[in-house]
């Protein structure tokens, strides 16, 4: 050891002062962190914000009523554009073709100009990289736009046009597909938006649009339960709530409401000749020409088929008899349907509502109607103006028409036979199914009094095959004693698709063969479609087996012989202003129907007289060599009970 003392040992006291801490450094940490703490919170507090703001602007988007909803969503655009600190928000929709787009919605801030209107069908080509990304459902997100890559060219030329320094938009999507974003721009200074944020902006562009579409899907569900789809105009339903409120407002200020029905004249054969593609340009192009005639105040609706409406609010002002005129002139120019420009005539119905308390809307409408067929009976391309007097005509009752759906249903409906007979022998040898309609009020209806209205819809096409039902049962029944029955047919069941195919499964099952059937249409129906008549009638030899075809009120002055052979018929039918015209022995009627008869029988074909009631043109008919007659001479129309109990006379 040297003896030296030893020096003292500072390690503890060393560490004892390493331990202690610097108070710079030490207040400095604290201060870090306090920093740090503060600003975590203060972004978690944030973030807890948006969150909240977020949900709160869903549900008042998601329960916003249609009217409301463009302003909730402005709404919603503000409190996010200034929670961002941004100078402008948007929505932007898609075209239907995606070729344009379109600022919808729109919030600026204070100072901002609005530009909403300026960017409406806007070419998605104007901003090429932003639509790819957004059709590939990346959101845009530029916190500086001048950092965009060289493939935004475009896009950064235009947004430093427009003074934009940051922006982030999100895709809104439906069904799969792009159809318009939701953007923020900042103009004023630069905004990042973090990962958090883009999420919940894209949420918020689903709830945006799943809104917009719900309203729109509204909005078709409603022209499609109000509006008729070929015109866009209101249809019965809405015309009915819409002539209504007119009564209560006429009510109110002592006025009287109009209303004019008009139905389109012979509009079936703008159907048949140029086809239903032309019959709905027509329909279109009528709705247009009485749009212009009508005020803003008015009504115009379609109804139905070839038939619209118009509402006068206040017929004192507007007189209705003006109105129709002016209607016939804006109707009487050629129309061009496709093929040629034609002229169409219409019917009008008009009827002047007083405002007094028992007045109603469907009372007003029936009034037209009436009014309107009395017009049409009447020569047609006029107007009639309804008076009480008009209901006294069965025929122009459409409360009829309206029943006789629930006649077919309610089984209304009578089934009535006419003797044929074989004017050698004076043999019955079969008969002509016809129909009657057993009104609970009215009694017994003739066809006339109601087929009319049947013929121009569909319910002639269920009559037609409830009358050939009964005359299959009929024909093949022990009662039918194996005669022929002889049924009419409408054009439109011929015509048309559906009744067709339903009328052909209708004699496929018939019991071994319809031989003891005959179906009648008359020569005019046939002219209209000649080689369609000839298809459907080969169509039907086919497969019916024997079932007989003949032509109905045939030599009405028709080009006979031009068609004739044609068509695979089997029967003639004389028409019954021919037959009465024998009567007379008058020369020119003499010869016409010797003709008729001697030229079915060389091409092929029985004869049928039509309309026989004396004796004298029973002669003249057996004396040309007329094969079979009916008429009141033979029997009337009757019952089957007492088509069964009587036998004509010749008959055993």
């Amino acid at each position: 050891m040297d003896g030296k003392p030893a020096a003292p040992d500072n390690r503890e006291d060393r560490r004892s002062v390493d331990r202690s801490p610097d108070p710079n450094v030490s207040d400095r940490s604290a201060e870090s962190l306090s920093d740090s703490v503060s600003s975590l919170s203060a972004r978690l507090e944030r973030r807890i914000v948006f969150e909240r703001t977020l949900s709160e602007i869903s549900a008042r988007l998601t329960s916003a009523r249609a009217g409301r909803l463009d302003q909730v969503i402005e709404r919603a655009l503000g409190v996010l554009g200034e929670f961002f600190g941004v100078d402008r928000s948007y929505v932007f929709r898609l075209s239907s073709d995606s070729r344009s787009m379109s600022n919808s919605h729109e919030w600026v801030a204070l100072g901002i100009t609005r530009e909403a209107s300026e960017l409406q069908g806007v070419p998605v080509e104007t901003f090429p990289w932003l639509m790819a990304e957004l059709a590939a459902d990346r959101p845009v997100h530029v916190p500086r736009v001048e950092e965009l890559p060289p493939v935004a060219a475009a896009e950064r030329e235009e947004f430093e046009r427009e003074g934009i320094r940051s922006i982030v938009i999100v895709p809104m999507r439906w069904d799969g597909r792009l159809v318009g974003f939701v953007g923020f721009d900042a103009v004023r200074r630069q905004v990042d938006w973090t990962e958090e944020y883009v999420v919940g902006l894209r949420l918020l562009a689903q709830i945006v649009v799943g809104s917009l579409e719900s309203r729109e899907l509204a909005t078709r569900l409603s022209e499609m339960a109000f509006h008729d789809p070929l015109t866009g105009l209101p249809n019965r339903k809405l015309l009915g709530d819409r002539l209504e409120r007119a009564i209560v407002r006429a009510r109110r200020h002592r006025r009287r409401v109009g209303v004019i029905l008009l139905d389109v004249d012979d509009f079936k054969l703008v159907n048949d000749r140029f086809g239903h593609d032309a019959g709905d340009r027509l329909l279109r192009e009528v709705a247009l020409r009485l749009a212009t005639v009508v005020r803003d105040s008015d009504t115009l609706a379609r109804l139905g088929g070839d038939e619209f409406v118009v509402v006068l609010e206040d017929a004192d002002e507007a007189p209705l008899e003006s109105v129709a005129a002016r209607i016939l002139e804006v109707l009487g120019r050629p129309i061009d349907v496709g093929w040629e420009p034609i002229v169409v005539h219409t019917s009008l119905g008009l009827v002047h509502g007083e405002a007094g308390p028992g007045l109603a809307a469907g009372e007003l409408l029936r009034a037209a109607d009436v009014a309107m067929y009395a017009a049409k009976a009447s020569g047609k391309n006029r107007w009639a103006v309804y008076s009480r007097a008009m209901d006294l005509d069965v025929g122009n009752d459409p409360g009829l028409r309206f029943q006789l759906g629930k006649a077919l249903t309610d089984g209304e409906l009578r089934f009535f036979l006419q003797p044929r007979i074989d004017l050698t022998s004076g043999v019955r040898i079969g008969a002509e199914a016809l129909v009657r309609w057993q009104h609970p009020r009215r009694g017994l209806l003739l066809p006339a009094d109601f087929l009319p209205f049947a013929e121009r819809s569909s319910l002639i096409c269920g009559i037609d095959r409830w009358v050939l039902a009964r005359a299959i049962e009929r024909a093949y029944g022990s009662a039918g004693g194996g005669r022929l029955i002889s049924v009419n047919l409408s054009a439109r069941e011929l015509r048309d698709r559906d009744p067709f195919e339903e009328l052909l499964a209708l004699l496929a099952g018939t019991p071994g063969g319809a031989d003891r059937l005959e179906l009648e249409l008359t020569e005019s129906l046939l002219l209209e479609d000649l080689p369609g008549a000839v298809d459907r009638f080969a169509r039907i030899k086919q497969v019916a087996a024997g079932v007989r075809i003949a032509i109905d009120d045939f030599g009405r002055g028709y080009s006979s012989l031009q068609y004739l052979h044609r068509l695979p018929v089997d029967t003639l039918k004389i028409d019954r202003s021919l037959v009465s015209d024998l009567a007379d022995g008058g020369r020119s009627s003499v010869a016409i129907v010797r003709s008729i008869v001697e030229m079915g029988h060389n091409l092929g074909h029985r004869v049928v007289a039509e309309g026989i009631e004396t004796p004298e043109q029973a002669r003249w008919l057996r004396e040309f060599g007329c094969d079979e007659g009916q008429g009141f001479l033979f029997g009337r129309p009757m019952s089957v009970e007492e088509f069964d109990s009587v036998a004509p006379p010749g008959e055993p």
